[in-house]
């Protein structure tokens, strides 16, 4: 894994070098369309290479796990959905977004595969990994634009705050006091990425939504053990009813109206995948298939779209993640999401209160901590942009290694299986 990350992360920093200033809708979409390939080539031939440390070894399980639900469940839906519109409805094949749209829902599949079974880590390992990951934030912090590196996105508010993580519960003082200074270099970059903008910008919802979801896991993660779940809860419970509170119900289905045209914009999204899926009772269940389009001619924010080169008949990517998977899978991917959100709720609970091999010498684990901040902030990150989602490695590679570990709460390794 660690090859596989080092290997895509300095080619996503040419890839930003060589792409240079532009409209940043179009330089992402095309970092991507590079990046995601190259990511899941290099997991398949870093997975062929000889046997490492952190792999299974012969005779020590290294039979194949079996897929929890948060994997085989996107993995059956979206093969029934592609095979259910290309010959059961006989949708027309648009090859470049149904390439696109598999890749992405594929990808996540195989890069939860690959972290499944890559669970063994010793002290070495550990550190190179986050050594790996601490280098890429500082560069994607240190960019004037504060864009990120594609396809990783969000890899310098977590890295901060696993730097901080690793000050406050590392083992020896100095290694704590290098964590020390990395963090608050990052944090540095992070409060210029939120202070920054132009005065007709609004600060990213996405950077605010990261930087809320760490710190509130480092203020569980540093208070009392018996106190952690329940603080979760409260935490998640809050979070959840702000979003409703705000109107988040008629963000969903798509009746909210703003004066900021790209919140106005993704709810046009929304009312035109309903309005897609609405056709027929199988596309309700099962969606439009990973390719399927909309026609976003009438978006509010049509001249962004076309500003970025999209082709305004044909728009493959909404930014809802609702509306994302409703389009794409129908039911099944709603269901989907259900099930990805209890398995990040069972690990997140189970990397607190200390539980599976990650977590059996020490109350407070700064490494597994700093992985679930990687996850959940790419997580918190995708909420404005759902194929952030599908697109950052880091969410299924580090969930699936959490998952592997036996971070979670409860004996059961696996959601469903």
């Amino acid at each position: 894994m660690t090859f596989a990350l080092a290997f895509v992360l300095g080619a996503s920093i040419l890839v930003r070098l060589a792409a240079g200033p532009g409209q940043g809708f179009a330089v992402f979409g095309a970092a991507k369309r590079i990046m995601l390939p190259l990511m899941y080539g290099t997991v398949l031939v870093a997975w062929l290479l000889p046997q490492t440390s952190n792999r299974p070894l012969a005779g020590e399980d290294a039979r194949w796990r079996p897929l929890p639900a948060w994997v085989w469940w996107l993995a059956g839906g979206s093969t029934v959905s592609f095979l259910l519109n290309l010959f059961v409805r006989d949708v027309p094949l648009d090859i470049d977004a149904s390439s696109q749209g598999l890749a992405l829902l594929g990808g996540f599949v195989l890069l939860a595969w690959f972290g499944l079974n890559a669970d063994h880590w010793n002290a070495r390992d550990r550190s190179v990994l986050l050594t790996i990951l601490i280098f890429g934030a500082l560069i994607s912090g240190s960019s004037s634009e504060y864009t990120g590196l594609t396809p990783f996105l969000a890899l310098t508010v977590p890295s901060a705050f696993g730097c901080l993580a690793h000050a406050l519960g590392g083992r020896e003082v100095r290694h704590r006091l290098v964590y020390l200074v990395v963090a608050l270099v990052l944090f540095v970059f992070v409060v210029r990425g939120l202070g920054s903008r132009p005065s007709y910008m609004p600060v990213s919802v996405a950077l605010i939504c990261e930087v809320s979801t760490c710190a509130i896991l480092i203020l569980i993660w540093i208070s009392p053990r018996s106190w952690r779940v329940v603080l979760l809860r409260i935490a998640l419970l809050a979070l959840i009813g702000g979003f409703f509170i705000q109107g988040g119900a008629s963000l969903l289905d798509g009746s909210y109206q703003s004066e900021d045209v790209t919140v106005s914009h993704r709810s046009y999204e929304t009312r035109m995948a309903l309005k897609s899926i609405g056709e027929s009772p199988v596309a309700e269940a099962f969606g439009l298939g990973p390719g399927a389009t909309l026609d976003l001619r009438g978006s509010p924010d049509a001249k962004t779209l076309l500003s970025s080169g999209r082709n305004l008949r044909r728009v493959d990517d909404v930014h809802m993640l609702s509306s994302y998977l409703l389009l794409k899978l129908g039911a099944i991917g709603v269901i989907w999401a259900g099930i990805l959100a209890a398995a990040l709720y069972r690990v997140t609970a189970g990397v607190l209160v200390g539980r599976g091999r990650l977590e059996a010498d020490r109350k407070r684990n700064p490494w597994s901590l700093s992985l679930l901040l990687f996850v959940l902030a790419g997580v918190a990150y995708s909420l404005p942009a759902a194929t952030n989602l599908l697109a950052n490695p880091l969410i299924p590679l580090l969930l699936g290694t959490l998952w592997a570990s036996g971070s979670q709460v409860g004996r059961q390794q696996t959601l469903f299986r």
